[in-house]
């Protein structure tokens, strides 16, 4: 490993948004100061770029470079190893292939891009050039995923038979939310090996809020499913099942999340009692094991999970953690796992996946 920090490109990092709230503070936190240095960044216009550089080298103690507009500038950088990329979906591809192109290695935001097509040119492009792509996907990492493995490895299940999950999804971003879930779930369990689906709308318009979350009196027409099931045989031949649903109110008793695991000696079950608790790579729902309460901590520093998750995927890919993070190339995985789906639920058949 080399002794000097791996020098960090920023693509859009700014006041407000999760590269602000999340990923920059990863990347301060005291335990990675030995490997990575927040050496530029680059946003949509030049008085944002020098106002959040002068706020990022207020941090860091070391003066960060700022750019603005095209990211070609800021990925050949003799400075900068290393491109995060942390922009909204539609300009994710564009952002980050400037950085691919120059041979550096990259952190891209999930879902990487807008489609399958967009996410393989991406990974293809990044295996042409010989560089490592990290995907924030970092559920895998939590603590409660962690120690979901840890029993499951451990044999305390015995021979896995089953999987059932029930959790709400996101409509605005249902891509977003799905993906996060298929990553734990197939690092845990095995991936697919066939799976079918089932989509519908059950809530057919919607109605605006206002900032304050105050009905506009303003309604849409809804042009996503809210509600999609989807059965499927993994290549470890546990049977799986996956309930998304969006839309329904809160109830007494109701849960965010119920994931459950059965083996033929045990029950593995994780449980979240309000919304953030359904997201792994946030949140920090409860396990039990058999019924018992596991004990599962949270990272510490400010944050918690919410940043530590992405400390633990720094870490993994300082250390060239093949597996322990994912890749580009299991970018790729979920969104040929997220094209099945959708063609399951369009042409009511078992997609081989």
């Amino acid at each position: 490993m080399s002794s000097k920090p791996t020098g960090v490109g920023f693509v859009g990092l700014s006041a407000k948004g999760w590269g602000s709230m999340a990923l920059a503070p990863s990347l301060l936190d005291p335990s990675l100061k030995q490997n990575y240095s927040i050496e530029a960044l680059c946003t949509t216009s030049e008085s944002s770029a020098v106002e959040t550089a002068q706020k990022y080298t207020e941090l860091t103690g070391h003066p960060v470079k700022p750019f603005y507009g095209d990211t070609s500038k800021i990925a050949n950088d003799p400075a900068v190893d290393l491109v995060v990329v942390s922009v909204k979906v539609p300009y994710m591809k564009k952002s980050l292939m400037p950085a691919i192109e120059a041979k550096k290695d990259f952190f891209v935001e999930w879902p990487v891009g807008m489609n399958l097509q967009e996410v393989t040119e991406v990974a293809e492009t990044a295996r042409s050039q010989g560089v490592r792509g990290i995907v924030g996907m970092q559920g895998r990492l939590s603590p409660i995923a962690k120690k979901m493995k840890e029993i499951i490895t451990s044999g305390k299940l015995g021979t896995i038979r089953s999987s059932a999950i029930v959790r709400p999804l996101c409509v605005t971003l249902p891509v977003v939310a799905i993906g996060h879930q298929l990553d734990v779930l197939t690092h845990l369990l095995s991936d697919f090996a066939s799976l079918s689906a089932t989509a519908t709308i059950v809530y057919p318009t919607a109605t605006v809020v206002d900032d304050n979350n105050q009905p506009t009196g303003e309604t849409r027409t809804a042009t996503s499913p809210d509600h999609i099931a989807v059965t499927g045989l993994l290549k470890s031949g546990v049977l799986t099942s996956i309930t998304w649903r969006a839309g329904l109110p809160s109830a007494p008793g109701r849960k965010h999340l119920e994931w459950v695991i059965e083996g033929e000696d045990g029950t593995l079950r994780l449980e979240g009692h309000d919304f953030p608790q359904a997201f792994l790579h946030v949140g920090n729902p409860e396990l039990y094991l058999n019924g018992e309460l596991v004990q599962v901590g949270t990272y510490p520093g400010p944050g918690g999970n919410f940043v530590g998750n992405l400390v633990a995927a720094w870490t993994e890919f300082a250390n060239g953690g093949e597996g322990n993070y994912a890749s580009i190339d299991d970018g790729m995985r979920i969104h040929k796992l997220l094209d099945a789906i959708s063609r399951s639920a369009a042409e009511g058949r078992k997609i081989d996946v």
